[in-house]
C-alpha cells in the first residue's frame, strides 16, 4: 500500500468517526451521550477560549500550561476517538514540531533552574513548551471532529454568523478531498500494475499536473451539480439548533475553570512547585 492511499485510509477512518458523531447528534433522544446534547456552538466557543488562552502563555511556563491538558483529555474521551489513532496522528506532525523547536536550546542558552533537574538551558523549557502546545491543539482538534463531525463544526460556524465566505470552500475542500486521494490512489495502482519502475521528479511533475487536471473537472462537475439543485450558498439544515441552560453552564464553567488556570493560583502553584522559585 502506497502512503497517498494509506493517507486515504487514515482520512476515510477519520471521516467515519466524525460521521458516527454526527448520526448520534441527529439521532438525539435519551440514549445519547451527554455531549451529544451539548450545542455545537457552545463546544466551539469553549476550544476557541481553550485555544487563546493556552496559546498565550510565555516560553517558559510548561508548567502553567500542564492543567490545560485536562481539556483536550476529556473532550477526546467523550468523542470516542480510539487514542491509538490519536497518537498515531500526534507522530504524524512530531517531525515539524521538532524541526521548529530543535533551535531554541541552541540559540537560548541561558541557564534555568528546575527542581529534580538542576540547571538546564532556557531553551529546553521553551522547546518542551512548545511540544505540549502543539500536542494539546492537535488533541483539541481532534476531539471536536470526533465530537461535533466535520458537519456539525460547519453548522456551529453558521450559528456563530461566520460568514459563508469561510465556511463554504471549508466544506467543499473537506468532501472534495477524499475523491483527490482517492483519484491519486488510483493513478499509483494503476502505474504500478503496468509494470511501472520507481518515479523521479519528473514523473511525479506529470502525475500532479494529471491530477490537477482532473481535480479541476470533478470540481466544475461539482459546481454543475450544485447549481442544478438550487444551491444559493447556504446549506439546508434538518434541524435548528437551540441554545439550552446546558449549554450555558458547560460555556460558563469551562471559560471559568480556563480563566481560574490562567489568572488564578492553582497554575502558580503548580509552577513554583515544578521549578522552584525562578521567576519564570
Amino acid at each position: 500500500m502506497s502512503r497517498i492511499e494509506r493517507a486515504f485510509e487514515d482520512w476515510k477512518r477519520l471521516n467515519l468517526l466524525t460521521a458516527r458523531a454526527s448520526l448520534r447528534r441527529f439521532q438525539g433522544g435519551s440514549n445519547v451521550g451527554f455531549i451529544c446534547r451539548i450545542d455545537g456552538r457552545a463546544v466551539i466557543l469553549t476550544a476557541a477560549v481553550y485555544l487563546c488562552i493556552m496559546l498565550s502563555h510565555g516560553r517558559y511556563t510548561i508548567s502553567s500550561l500542564i492543567p490545560f491538558s485536562v481539556y483536550p483529555l476529556i473532550l477526546l474521551s467523550l468523542s470516542g476517538i480510539p487514542w491509538r489513532w490519536t497518537l498515531k496522528q500526534l507522530m504524524c506532525i512530531m517531525p515539524f514540531i521538532l524541526f521548529m523547536g530543535i533551535w531554541f536550546p541552541i540559540v537560548d542558552r541561558e541557564p534555568m533552574d528546575v527542581i529534580f533537574i538542576g540547571k538546564i538551558a532556557a531553551g529546553w523549557i521553551g522547546f518542551a513548551t512548545l511540544i505540549l502546545r502543539a500536542v494539546l491543539s492537535v488533541t483539541t482538534a481532534l476531539g471536536l471532529l470526533g465530537v461535533l463531525g466535520w458537519p456539525g463544526i460547519m453548522r456551529a460556524l453558521s450559528g456563530l454568523k461566520i460568514p459563508a465566505i469561510v465556511r463554504i470552500p471549508a466544506e467543499l475542500l473537506h468532501r472534495h478531498l477524499f475523491d483527490v486521494l482517492e483519484t491519486a490512489g488510483r493513478m499509483l495502482r494503476a502505474r504500478e500494475l503496468r509494470g511501472g519502475k520507481r518515479m523521479t521528479l519528473r514523473d511525479w511533475s506529470a502525475f500532479c499536473g494529471q491530477l490537477l487536471l482532473r481535480s479541476i473537472a470533478k470540481g466544475e462537475r461539482i459546481e454543475q451539480a450544485l447549481e442544478c439543485r438550487g444551491f444559493v450558498g447556504e446549506w439546508p439544515t434538518l434541524y435548528p439548533s437551540r441554545w439550552s441552560y446546558r449549554d450555558t453552564l458547560w460555556t460558563i464553567l469551562w471559560i471559568a475553570f480556563f480563566a481560574g488556570l490562567k489568572w488564578g493560583t492553582l497554575s502558580s502553584l503548580l509552577g513554583k512547585w515544578l521549578l522552584g522559585n525562578t521567576g519564570y
